[in-house]
């Protein structure tokens, strides 16, 4: 072999050995740290001219463990998941290691040197196979509403809410009006809100 042919070789093999990102799948999630142990689904190609009795080089990536999941957070504000087992995410493997940062949060030099390694690996919820089952509840932000679970009704608002019962509540009766008084009292209240419920901010059964 040629001393070309065997650095390409090489370089070929480290490249192939380098993982960036895929898809995993959930085997099991601890809810208190966060983290995952999850299965990468993509089976490394073989190398051309090779078949499946040539060796492992490119065999299956084991079952990745306590990999940190990324949940959307920021300024003291954190939106999570139920994730359970079985569920699909995408698995990205840093540059490097991230052991040393997790535990102090400080620019620190990682333990380990390799590139792209397993240590360095977090996943992120989102991604899926086409045939997926449809989620069993959702939540949609648009331009002007969030909805939750629907757009079949709107939640109200706890203090509009509140203003109307105290209206009801306190209003002092007539015993010949038929009601007139406590509808007057509530319709004052009425009209002082565009609505009772909350524009922005939908739910459904």
């Amino acid at each position: 072999m040629r001393i070309e042919d065997a650095v390409e070789q090489t370089v070929e093999s480290r490249i192939r050995r380098m993982h960036v990102a895929g898809p995993g799948r959930v085997k099991k999630y601890d809810a208190q740290t966060r983290t995952v142990d999850i299965e990468p689904m993509i089976v490394p190609p073989l190398p051309e001219g090779t078949d499946e009795d040539d060796g492992d080089e490119d065999a299956p990536l084991p079952v990745l463990m306590n990999v940190p999941v990324m949940f959307p957070r920021a300024g003291g504000v954190e939106i999570t998941l139920p994730v359970q087992a079985g569920d699909t995410m995408l698995i990205v493997w840093t540059d490097w290691d991230l052991g040393r940062w997790r535990a102090s949060g400080d620019k620190r030099r990682p333990i380990s040197t390799a590139k792209h390694g397993v240590s360095g690996a977090v996943a992120i919820p989102g991604l899926y196979p086409s045939n997926a089952s449809p989620a069993g509840f959702s939540v949609a932000l648009t331009a002007s509403a969030m909805e939750v679970g629907g757009n079949t009704d709107a939640a109200a608002l706890a203090s509009k809410v509140d203003a109307l019962f105290d209206a009801f509540v306190n209003a002092v009766p007539s015993p010949t009006d038929g009601g007139a008084a406590i509808q007057a009292a509530v319709q004052v209240v009425w009209s002082q809100m565009s609505s009772t419920a909350s524009a922005k901010l939908k739910t459904g059964g």
